[in-house]
C-alpha cells in the first residue's frame, strides 16, 4: 500500500454483506487505488464482463463503516454472508442439492506510519 494511506479505511461492509444476497448473479469486489490521492473502491456488477454499476446504484443506498487505524502495522478486515436458501446446481453428475451458500472476502491493509503497536505479553503458562 502507498504512503498516502489515510488513518482511516472507509469499508462498505453493510454493502458487501447485504448486496452478497441480492446479487446473485452480481460480484462485489475492491479496486486499488490508481494515484496516490485516491482511495480503492468498492465495485458491484460483472467483473468478468468489465460491467460495473453506475452511481448512484444499489450499493450507494447502504451505509459505510469507519475503522480508525491508529497503529503502524497490519489490519484485516473481513465480512462474512450465509445464504440459508436451499437450492440445486449442475454439477458433472447433473443436478446437487445444497442447503446455502456462505460468501466471504477479506482486505488486508499495511499501514506505514502511526503509533508503534503495544508490545505482547509474556506467554501463558499452559494448563496441564
Amino acid at each position: 500500500m502507498n504512503k498516502s494511506f489515510r488513518p482511516a479505511l472507509r469499508l462498505s461492509a453493510v454493502s458487501l454483506l447485504l448486496a452478497a444476497g441480492a446479487a446473485q448473479a452480481h460480484q462485489i469486489w475492491i479496486e486499488q487505488a490508481a494515484g496516490a490521492n485516491e482511495r480503492a473502491v468498492v465495485r458491484f456488477g460483472e467483473f468478468g464482463e468489465n460491467l460495473r454499476e453506475a452511481s448512484p446504484g444499489l450499493l450507494d443506498k447502504f451505509g459505510q463503516v469507519r475503522f480508525d487505524l491508529p497503529w503502524k502495522g497490519q489490519y484485516v478486515a473481513e465480512v462474512a454472508h450465509t445464504d440459508k436458501t436451499a437450492g440445486e446446481r449442475q454439477g458433472p453428475k447433473g443436478a446437487e442439492k445444497y442447503d446455502g451458500v456462505s460468501y466471504v472476502t477479506s482486505l488486508t491493509v499495511l499501514k506505514a506510519d502511526g503509533v508503534e503497536p503495544i508490545a505482547a505479553g509474556p506467554a501463558a503458562t499452559p494448563n496441564k
